[in-house]
């Protein structure tokens, strides 16, 4: 059917489409797809234009509600930024965007570009996304879980939304399958205008003179260093660089400053820059260019003037696993797909060349597509977003590609760790009350549930400024160049003496304002680190300026009410406590080591007061002035600041309650605990390390017995990491070259036991009667997923084993009088057991009184099954009518006639005597 596209909107902008661009020449085609056909499957190479003019063609048809869909941020926000830039009209009217918690559009905005998490959390108030007439898919080729999920989604929503037009987008890789997903949509391929692009391979390694040498390896920013040498030979034109993440940008960096190269500029581009950084890529310049990029560049924003590839071959892949229950983030081989994505990145403006560090062979032996991440990774958000929508069985739903069922049960286990769903429900899950107020937070489910224990526990203050940081990438910078100084500057928030003296310091500052900023904050920062320790090398434990309060050596279980000592009490124990109970439960005497410091964790809450602090006390130029001098990122901390109203927002709009007060550390940590219960590790002997020590090797760092098995480290920039804790909690657990415990905090066993007690396995050993108590106790041995928190708790064996423990009772209690009673029966029957004996003993014959047993039964029959301890039947006997139920008898000792007592008298006479 013939369509005509409107050039221009109703409230303003201008439509049309730049003939450089080869989507451009297909616009008509496109829109007669799109107008005859629910769903269309547009292909094309990065860089043919679809991202940002198929929004255009949807305006043109008289769309006027479409979300248009970006897998980052980063790339959300750039497209926005471009298409109301062709349109000629204001970011945010008629186009705007909509990333986690940032929204800049209004109620008149036609084309709105999100990130796809965006439109997911959608789905939870708006169950057939009647907000938006057009839904453009866009990168869908990369598989992201949200990407995975929403075309499931929409292949059930079609039925019911007639009206709804879905465009997925995607380059040229497995397009077939798209289109088979939505009963055979139609494909429309968009031919890039590009240029023939030599693909060279160079190994890692050099060619020896003599053949018969060996072939020795080189690393990898030697490598690049020699590719761009390689590739200035060949003329102007910039260069693309693939690297794995931040750090490998940043040794790339390096190793090409030495090279001095004349008239070369060295960009990075990584999602966690800043907007301007990132813009930098695309700004107008002199010279070469060589940008260092991770796989951002690869297909989610186009870098313009690029004629030369640098391709290693590797990216970091989040990759789940099923064993340990961590997410990993390996560097991995790129596949074919990926590789080939790369090398077209330099046949746009005219013949490009890409060069590989590896061989062909090497290539050849790939896979040809990237796994998708619904098929490594865990599935818990999306099956909580699932369960919200009730979209019924799991199993049913239409995925792409249908996850193991293996990571599926995964997703469960965590959802019931963090007590969101109802038991009995894992095929069509059923959320709690706590389900659902999780599926309300857009965050890791993880992260929602410590809100709801901050709320409950009266920390939800710090517990919202605590999630706000670890939801982003840490302010905290960490230059190669510079991270002693950084490290000093961040050290001050390690301990509250040490973020005391440094507000002090401040004060002083205010006094000498004209003083050079990083000079005398150096000095400071020394003398805040000295100050912060006494004489003896230990912290000094002052005053709180975060406004928590440290933990109490005595510290109860829970102060915050009787909700709180329910939750916290555990079912079995009577509040015991003996040596030895925990494994090696012990006060840190150590400076780092103190549970009161609340470790990495806390040194987040000083940080947020210390930035109110200052911001409080200087105008907004100073403010970033400073945050530049004391290595943090200003860009992040507004939105650090940003994401924690928004999550006040919720929070209010949850009605939980927000602390007046300040919080105690122990409430804090518990409250993190609560959604990190399998992140939790107990530090290992030290056999090992003293062994190394004899051996001459210097010993690594200290290992954790993690959960499930596994094994972990503290992240060495961790303030824990020298002296690390007993038993600790971690935030992150990310594997690389070994798996590696960041943002840690030191924790007590009780604590893990008052959020995770429906998890703890537990095992009873030796019960027996406790006179002290008048109860029948056993040694308690307790682990989470394998992780031993003690071994030998007393409790009370009548909460674990009744019938047990009521043998018991009667057979010590009663039966062998170990108790300290005053019952008058136990007085009678002791004077009848001794009438008894004395018979016996007259008789000279054994056996005729009745044995132990006898004397169990007369009381098992008589005393109530319920009665297992001496309290329970000392209230059971104050309501006995019957004051002699229990008395005994000689004939219930002796069979009567037994012992005929004439034939044996007390005294006999002989003779005169």
């Amino acid at each position: 059917m013939a369509v005509t596209l409107r050039n221009t909107l109703p409230d303003g902008g201008t439509i049309d489409f730049p003939p450089d661009l080869p989507i451009s020449e297909h616009a008509d085609e496109i829109a007669e797809a799109i107008a005859s056909h629910q769903v269309v499957v547009v292909a094309g190479e990065t860089g043919s234009g679809k991202t940002t003019q198929l929004p255009k063609i949807c305006l043109g048809l008289g769309r006027t509600r479409i979300a248009h869909t970006q897998p980052r941020r980063i790339a959300a926000r750039t497209v926005a930024e471009r298409v109301a830039d062709e349109m000629d009209v204001e970011l945010g009217n008629q186009v705007g965007y909509q990333v986690r918690f940032t929204r800049h559009t209004t109620s008149d905005t036609a084309l709105t570009v999100m990130t796809d998490g965006v439109l997911l959390a959608q789905i939870s108030h708006d169950r057939d996304l009647r907000a938006w007439d057009t839904i453009i898919i866009d990168e869908a080729h990369e598989r992201s879980l949200n990407i995975d999920f929403l075309l499931g989604y929409l292949k059930q929503l079609l039925s019911r939304r007639d009206d709804l037009k879905v465009i997925i987008t995607s380059a040229t890789i497995d397009t077939a399958r798209f289109s088979a997903h939505f009963d055979d949509a139609p494909i429309i391929e968009v031919s890039g205008r590009t240029y023939p692009v030599e693909v060279r391979y160079r190994p890692l390694e050099t060619q020896p003179d003599d053949p018969g040498e060996p072939v020795e390896a080189i690393d990898q920013p030697t490598g690049i260093c020699q590719a761009v040498t390689e590739l200035s030979r060949e003329g102007a034109g910039d260069i693309l660089v693939f690297l794995a993440g931040e750090r490998e940008i940043r040794d790339a960096a390096d190793a090409l400053a030495d090279l001095v190269l004349a008239n070369t500029e060295i960009l990075p581009l990584y999602a966690r820059l800043s907007a301007a950084q990132q813009h930098r890529v695309f700004t107008a310049h002199q010279g070469r260019r060589i940008v260092l990029a991770t796989n951002v560049a690869e297909t989610s924003l186009t870098v313009p003037g690029i004629r030369y590839v640098i391709d290693p071959g590797t990216a970091r892949i989040s990759r789940y696993s099923s064993r340990t229950k961590v997410q990993r983030l390996p560097i991995e081989p790129i596949s074919q797909a990926s590789a080939n994505q790369r090398a077209g990145r330099c046949g746009r403006v005219a013949p490009g060349i890409c060069i590989r560090l590896y061989s062909e062979q090497d290539f050849q032996t790939r896979p040809e597509f990237t796994e998708p991440e619904i098929l490594r990774t865990n599935l818990a958000s999306v099956i909580l977003q699932m369960a919200q929508a009730r979209l019924g069985a799991i199993n049913d739903f239409p995925f792409v590609e249908t996850p193991d069922r293996s990571q599926i049960n995964d997703g469960l286990r965590l959802l019931d760790e963090l007590g969101a769903l109802r038991s009995g429900h894992h095929d069509t899950p059923r959320l709690t009350r706590v389900g659902h107020q999780l599926a309300q937070i857009p965050i890791d489910p993880r992260m929602g549930r410590m809100i709801l224990e901050g709320a409950r526990r009266g920390c939800l203050r710090e517990i919202l400024i605590i999630v706000s940081a670890l939801s982003i990438p840490d302010v905290r910078e960490r230059p190669s160049d510079k991270r002693d100084e950084a490290d000093g500057f961040h050290r001050r928030f390690t301990s509250e003496a040490a973020l005391q003296t440094t507000l002090s310091a401040v004060d002083r500052f205010d006094d000498h304002r004209s003083g050079d900023w990083s000079t005398i904050r150096q000095r400071e920062t020394a003398q805040a680190a000295v100050a912060a320790t006494d004489a003896a090398g230990q912290p000094l434990r002052h005053t709180v300026h975060t406004g928590t309060r440290p933990v109490k050596p005595a510290q109860r279980a829970n102060s915050r009410g009787k909700n709180h000592r329910d939750a916290g009490r555990d079912q079995h124990t009577q509040g015991q406590r003996t040596r030895g109970q925990h494994i090696r439960d012990k006060e840190s005497t150590s400076p780092s080591q103190g549970i009161d410091d609340g470790g990495d964790i806390m040194s987040i809450v000083r940080l947020w007061h210390y930035l109110r602090h200052q911001r409080k006390a200087m105008g907004s130029s100073a403010f970033r002035r400073m945050c530049r001098a004391e290595y943090l990122n200003y860009l992040r901390i507004r939105e650090w600041q940003d994401l924690h109203s928004q999550l006040k927002r919720i929070a209010k709009d949850l009605k939980l309650r927000r602390n007046d007060e300040p919080a105690e550390v122990g409430d804090i940590i518990t409250a993190l605990l609560s959604g990190l219960l399998s992140h939790i590790g107990l530090l290992k002997t030290s056999e090992t390390r003293t062994s190394a020590r004899r051996k001459g090797a210097r010993p690594g760092p200290r290992e954790y017995l993690g959960t499930r098995g596994s094994n972990f480290a503290i992240n060495p920039g961790s303030v824990l990491a020298k002296h690390p804790p007993e038993l600790v909690v971690a935030v992150e657990l990310v594997e690389t070259s070994r798996l590696w415990a960041r943002n840690v905090a030191a924790i007590r066993p009780e604590w893990v036991e008052q959020v995770g007690s429906h998890l703890l396995k537990r095992s009873f050993s030796e019960p027996h009667w406790a006179a002290s108590s008048a109860s029948v106790v056993a040694n308690e041995r307790a682990t989470l997923y394998g992780v031993p928190l003690w071994t030998d708790r007393r409790v009370n064996y009548g909460r674990i084993d009744a019938q047990a423990a009521r043998q018991i009772f009667i057979r010590s209690a009663l039966v062998e009088r170990d108790w300290r009673a005053r019952h008058d029966f136990l007085r009678n029957n002791d004077a009848v057991v001794t009438q008894a004996q004395e018979l016996e003993d007259r008789s000279r014959q054994r056996g005729l009184m009745a044995d132990d047993q006898a004397l169990y039964d007369h009381y098992d029959q008589r005393i109530p099954s319920d009665i297992v301890s001496g309290s329970q039947f000392d209230a059971w006997w104050r309501r006995q009518d019957d004051k002699h139920l229990l008395d005994l008898t000689v004939d219930d000792l002796i069979e009567p006639g037994a012992v005929a007592v004439d034939q044996f008298p007390d005294t006999w006479q002989v003779g005169d005597l």
